[in-house]
């Protein structure tokens, strides 16, 4: 997702996260940061930024803050993937540009990192875009400007040209009311994720609930979209591979390989002829295809985007 900061702007290209809720870039100086294809932020440079320091609302909004001996307001962010970045809270004026017009929020808080030991996904990453519901997320901080925080998306396909870009849409006007659209509600939980309710995975026909061996059939599926592959309960996870390796005819699966996570792989220039899965969610049935559900790895390898974890996600 791109948007730009500062002033003069420059252009900021981060990773969209629905699982996070920090917006933040990488900034100089940063010695031990990823080297993306842009030039990373330089706040020296910028006329409009400001520093948040400790004891100031914006930091205490943030609950992974300490105080530098400058007395800046210091970040330490983790993710699932037990990546972190580290660096300091600050202000700066954000431009974001739509359809019709350039939409500039002031006073836009965000992280300028110093370090990170994040893996570089796309040579235009440089940083992340946190949508979670806290309060220094992107849409908790410019939903009010479009009557709310809501959104929808409609995200392009890895497999299609980079150059080609999604549509992530704000505002309180974005139902899609038209055939093929299906809904499920979002599960008020403690926390500032979002969560819906998974009754299960059909595989071609056949139904696989979210956990059998327990008293409770359904349960609580975060949509995360920084985190790949999906993850599932374990118990379920291994029916689907059952099922999986049993309607995928005609190709070679590979067994444990530690380069590939544990996941189910494999040995093919082309996504499997496999089955629909169709994910069962309250009120809506969700298919998705063998081309959505399975990713090349290497030249000559695919992988099915889903892994099972002991617990439920």
């Amino acid at each position: 997702m791109k948007l730009t900061l500062g002033t003069p702007p420059v252009e900021i290209y981060g990773a969209y996260d629905t699982g996070s809720g920090l917006v933040w870039t990488q900034c100089t100086p940063c010695p031990g940061c990823y080297k993306p294809k842009n030039p990373m932020f330089d706040p020296l440079k910028s006329q409009t930024y400001n520093n948040i320091y400790c004891g100031s609302e914006q930091c205490k909004a943030f609950p992974f803050d300490s105080c530098s001996p400058q007395n800046l307001c210091v970040y330490n962010y983790g993710y699932y993937d037990t990546s972190v970045t580290y660096g300091v809270l600050a202000s700066e004026t954000a431009t974001f540009n739509s359809t019709d017009r350039e939409f500039v929020v002031r006073d836009f808080v965000f992280g300028c990192g110093h370090n990170s030991n994040l893996e570089i996904f796309d040579e235009n990453e440089m940083g992340i875009i946190g949508f979670d519901r806290g309060p220094l997320s992107l849409i908790s901080q410019i939903g009010n400007h479009f009557g709310g925080r809501r959104f929808s998306q409609c995200l392009v396909s890895s497999h299609v040209d980079h150059k080609i870009a999604g549509k992530i849409n704000f505002g309180a006007e974005i139902e899609i009311f038209r055939e093929g659209v299906v809904t499920t509600p979002l599960v008020s939980r403690e926390t500032p994720y979002y969560y819906v309710i998974l009754k299960g995975i059909s595989v071609g026909n056949n139904f696989l609930p979210f956990n059998p061996s327990q008293q409770h059939s359904e349960g609580y599926m975060m949509i995360d979209s920084g985190t790949p592959p999906c993850h599932v309960p374990l118990e379920l996870y291994n029916g689907l591979v059952e099922e999986m390796r049993s309607q995928i005819i005609g190709q070679e699966s590979i067994g444990y390989d530690p380069r590939f996570a544990g996941l189910l792989c494999f040995r093919s220039d082309k996504f499997p002829e496999g089955p629909i899965l169709t994910f069962h969610f309250e009120g809506a049935d969700v298919q998705l295809m063998p081309t959505q559900t399975f990713f090349i790895v290497e030249e000559g390898v695919c992988c099915f985007g889903i892994d099972g974890v002991p617990e439920e996600p």
